[in-house]
């Protein structure tokens, strides 16, 4: 199943053929298999949900962080920074007292001329 670029038929064959098999390993398996397999599934799915949930956070944290910088606001308290975001800032982000637009350094604001201070 190394090709990904299969017709919706193709696709549909391949699920039904998958399916037949687990029906069958299934049907091979004792009770008790069956039950620690049907637990370590509850186990793994409940792993990985916690992870999808963390990742999301995270996004929601970062998204936060990104519309409060565009406001000009620091970020909430107990966000979540990357750590690479921080590393990667050589100079602080500045902005124009005056006008508000963001300014890649320098004394003066590229916009109005104002002096430049650093938030």
């Amino acid at each position: 199943m190394g090709n990904l670029d299969l017709s919706s038929e193709e696709m549909q064959r391949y699920i039904e053929a998958q399916k037949k098999k687990l029906e069958e390993a299934l049907a091979r398996m004792t009770p008790e298999e069956r039950a620690e397999a049907e637990n370590n599934f509850a186990v793994l799915r409940q792993a990985d949900e916690a992870r999808l949930r963390k990742t999301l956070d995270d996004a929601w944290s970062i998204m936060e962080m990104n519309t409060a910088q565009e406001h000009h606001q620091s970020a909430a308290p107990g966000s979540y920074v990357p750590e690479a975001m921080l590393k990667g800032m050589e100079n602080p982000i500045c902005f124009c007292p005056n006008c508000g637009a963001k300014a890649d350094g320098g004394k003066f604001c590229e916009f109005c001329g104002s002096p430049l201070k650093t938030q």
